[in-house]
């Protein structure tokens, strides 16, 4: 049996004029296995976390907590910020820091609803096109190892034969890996990439 709070489940749902069969359409699953979920006959799913902090408006870590869903170390550790982006876009490696709480929620919210392993990447702008976005926290898809059909005129982490790591707007790719990029300048690259991976969250 999952030690689940399911009064406190309750009392959210009553309190935000949600209903538990709404929960369960959000979710996507059937009524019964919401209501068995809720009385601890069923344990919650990691990847339901996320849907379920949205659906109440409440934050991830709250939602683990009343849920007894611990977070392992390991997946804290998935999600450290290692590396921060310049004015021009260019991404540097820091020493791995953690994220403050409510980031960590966003971030867990995030690999929730996408099931994915995410890296975080501060923005450190005072200036440039970028200067709006100042100590945001950009989250994206860790490890992606190819160009990735979603980065396609998406604003993308974006890493090049030769190493070097920016973010970007993939505008064209080949198979090759030439891709054309649009820089956050708005000045357009023709450049070889290895990958490049979506931005799944900016946290302002």
């Amino acid at each position: 049996m999952a030690q689940i709070n399911g009064e406190w489940f309750t009392e959210k749902l009553q309190s935000s004029n949600k209903s538990l069969r709404g929960l369960a359409r959000h979710l996507k699953i059937d009524p019964s296995a919401m209501s068995r979920m809720i009385s601890g006959e069923r344990r919650m799913k990691m990847e339901e976390v996320g849907h379920i902090a949205a659906f109440l408006g409440v934050p991830v870590s709250e939602v683990m907590a009343q849920a007894g869903v611990e977070i392992a170390p390991a997946m804290e550790e998935a999600i450290q910020l290692t590396a921060v982006v310049k004015e021009d876009g260019s991404i540097e490696l820091i020493e791995p820091q953690s994220l403050q709480k409510w980031i960590m929620d966003k971030a867990m919210m995030t690999m929730g609803l996408m099931s994915r392993k995410l890296g975080a990447l501060q923005v450190r702008a005072e200036s440039g096109p970028l200067a709006a976005l100042d100590d945001a926290v950009i989250l994206y898809q860790r490890d992606g190892d190819s160009i990735e059909a979603e980065a396609l005129n998406t604003l993308s982490v974006c890493t090049t034969t030769t190493g070097k790591r920016f973010i970007g707007t993939v505008e064209r790719a080949r198979k090759t890996g030439e891709s054309v990029i649009m820089l956050p300048s708005g000045e357009h690259i023709s450049v070889a990439l290895e990958a490049a991976t979506p931005v799944l969250s900016i946290v302002p």
